[in-house]
């Protein structure tokens, strides 16, 4: 329950119970750090490779849209400026005629731009660029953990190895929580 509605808690549930377990057999130290592999650590190592990959694959198509409208914005900026001076010279120009002319000039200056700015805000809205860039790193740190934790064998190192583990996680936790606005907050406030 607590995992579920307040995830910064759950650390600390984890924390006091890690506490008593320092003195554990250690059979039941060993049950427990094979528990915590498979079902914490391995779902977090999953969890941060498949966003992670996703995250990727949403930012570089939102990065490259985005910089293709911008790219784009100056040059149909100026078709619209020599259509406004043929028409200051009274040269006659065809565009301005045909339904292609006046959509190309009256509507795709405009437009450009703002897929422009609406690519890099669904960017920063989805949070793409941190998680392309943090959740790849997260993985291998946690598979560097995991390794790690196999190899440990007195139940204080295991014990300071999860919590080690953890904050590593509430740390994450916190900078996405820093980073999007969440329905939580929301209810708080």
């Amino acid at each position: 329950m607590v995992r579920q509605r307040a995830p910064e808690w759950a650390r600390f549930a984890l924390s006091a119970s890690l506490l008593a377990r320092r003195s554990l057999p250690k059979e039941e130290i060993e049950h427990f750090r094979r528990r915590y592999i498979e079902e914490r650590l391995d779902g977090q190592i999953e969890h941060f490779n498949s966003y992670g990959g996703r995250a990727s694959h949403v930012e570089r198509r939102l990065t490259r849209f985005g910089d293709l409208a911008a790219l784009a914005a100056p040059l149909c900026i100026g078709i619209v400026f020599l259509n406004k001076l043929f028409r200051y010279l009274d040269v006659s120009w065809m565009w301005q005629k045909t339904l292609l002319g006046a959509i190309l000039i009256g509507l795709v200056p405009v437009l450009f731009p703002l897929i422009s700015g609406t690519a890099a805000a669904l960017s920063s809205a989805f949070d793409a660029r941190r998680r392309a860039r943090r959740y790849p790193e997260m993985a291998e740190q946690l598979e560097r953990i995991k390794e790690e934790l196999e190899e440990l064998r007195t139940p204080a190192t295991i014990v300071d190895g999860v919590i080690r583990t953890e904050a590593l996680l509430l740390a994450e936790l916190l900078e996405w929580r820093s980073t999007v606005p969440h329905k939580a907050a929301k209810k708080r406030g």
